[in-house]
C-alpha cells in the first residue's frame, strides 16, 4: 500500500499519522500534506465509489476548493485529498447565522445542479432503512410503519443530494464553509439534506432551524414546507438509528450505541 501511495503522490512516504475522524472509513495523514481515506474491510454495500468519484471530478472544486481530491481509486475505494492544516469543523454549539446561511447556500447550489444527474443512482431511503434494520437484526421501531406509509404523501423533486451533512463534512477555511465527502451522493428529494443537516448536527433550537430553512428558501417557509421538513427529519432519525445499530453490531464500538440513542431520542421528540 505504501508503494502504491508513493506512486500516486510522486514522493517518498516519510510520515504516516492516523487521524481519528469519521466512522465508516480509516484516515491517515501522509507527509503532513495528503489526507488519505481508506475503506474499512467490512464489505459496505451502502456507498457507490464510482458515483462519488464522478461528482468529485465534476463538482468537487465548487464545494470544497480548499480540499481538492487528487486521486480516487474506484475499485479499492481509496481517496487522496490535499490536507489543510488550519481549518475548523462546523459546530452547532457556537454556530453563527452567517454559517447557517453558507450551509444553506451550499446545499441549494448542490440541489440546483442539472448536468450529470442521469449518471447517479437514486438514494432510496426506505430501501436503505430496511437494509440497515435487517443487518442490525433488530425489531422494527414503533414509528417505522407511520414513516413508511407517509413517504409518498409529499410530492418529491429528485435532485443531487449529499445525504451526510455531519459536522465533519462541514469544514471552515478562512471563514468560508466547505462541504466535503460525497460518499452517499445520489438522487433524492432536497428535503433529505435539509433534515440531514439538522438531525446530524443535533440542532434542537427552533429559531436556528427556521432561520436555516428561511436561508435556503430565501423566504419564510410555508406551513406545507415545514410539515414536509418535519417528516424528513423523522425519516433521517430512523434511518441513521438503524445504521448505528447495524454498525454497533458489526464493530461492537460504544460510539454507535450513543449515536443510536441520540437518534431515537430525537425521533421521539417531534419537531412540530
Amino acid at each position: 500500500m505504501i508503494e502504491e501511495i508513493e506512486n500516486i503522490i510522486h514522493q517518498k512516504v516519510e510520515t504516516i499519522e492516523p487521524l481519528l475522524v469519521g466512522l465508516s472509513n480509516d484516515h491517515v495523514l501522509i507527509n503532513h500534506t495528503f489526507f488519505v481515506r481508506l475503506a474499512k474491510k467490512n464489505g459496505r454495500k451502502d456507498v457507490r465509489p464510482k458515483e462519488e468519484a464522478w461528482i468529485e471530478e465534476k463538482y468537487g472544486n465548487l464545494f470544497h476548493p480548499s480540499f481538492p481530491t487528487l486521486f480516487f481509486d474506484v475499485d479499492k475505494n481509496i481517496k487522496i485529498s490535499l490536507y489543510q492544516p488550519h481549518f475548523e469543523e462546523f459546530s452547532s454549539l457556537n454556530a453563527t447565522k452567517e454559517q447557517l446561511k453558507q450551509i444553506a447556500t451550499l446545499l441549494k447550489r448542490l440541489h440546483a445542479l442539472k448536468d450529470g444527474k442521469e449518471l447517479l443512482s437514486f438514494f432510496e431511503p426506505l430501501k436503505r432503512m430496511h437494509y440497515y434494520r435487517k443487518e442490525a437484526q433488530v425489531e422494527s421501531h414503533p414509528l417505522e410503519k407511520d414513516i413508511e406509509e407517509n413517504y409518498t404523501k409529499y410530492e418529491q423533486d429528485f435532485v443531487i443530494c449529499h445525504h451526510d451533512v455531519v459536522p465533519g463534512n462541514l469544514l471552515i477555511k478562512d471563514g468560508h464553509m466547505e462541504l466535503i465527502d460525497f460518499e452517499y451522493v445520489g438522487l433524492d428529494d432536497p428535503y433529505f439534506d435539509l433534515a440531514s443537516f439538522i438531525s446530524e448536527n443535533n440542532i434542537r433550537d427552533q429559531q436556528m432551524i427556521f432561520f436555516f430553512l428561511a436561508s435556503y428558501f430565501l423566504r419564510e417557509p410555508q406551513e406545507k414546507e415545514i410539515e414536509k421538513f418535519a417528516y424528513y427529519l423523522k425519516l433521517n432519525d430512523l434511518l441513521w438509528y438503524y445504521w448505528a445499530l447495524m454498525m454497533e453490531r458489526k464493530t461492537h464500538q460504544e460510539i454507535y450505541q450513543e449515536i443510536a440513542k441520540e437518534k431515537e431520542e430525537h425521533l421521539r421528540s417531534p419537531f412540530l
